[in-house]
């Protein structure tokens, strides 16, 4: 084995012994990196839960503040509004521009 050989073959061997340690670590950056990533999507997962509820709660609210049968009450009570009889509503027409 020539000394040229011999170098190289010592060089492979130093390289791998290097290498092995050098990358479990990396493959412990990487774990780590990644359980942190995952903590981070459950607590957006948990977020998301949570608005998806909030939403269905306020959806529910807003479908019995507008009904017609509250605003109606609330005209009425709060307001002092009646529906408009036939004889205290006028109509009136505009047909470009003028009022006929």
């Amino acid at each position: 084995m020539t000394k040229k050989s011999c170098f190289l073959h010592t060089a492979g061997y130093v390289l791998m012994a290097v290498s092995i340690p050098l990358l479990l670590v990396v493959n412990g950056l990487q774990a780590k990196r990644y359980k942190a990533l995952e903590r981070e999507m459950e607590a957006v997962k948990e977020k998301t839960v949570e608005l998806i509820e909030e939403n269905k709660k306020l959806n529910t609210d807003i479908s019995v503040l507008a009904s017609s049968e509250r605003i109606e009450d609330k005209a009425v009570n709060e307001y002092g509004l009646h529906k408009a009889k036939t004889e205290e509503t006028y109509r009136i027409n505009v047909k470009n521009g003028e009022v006929e």
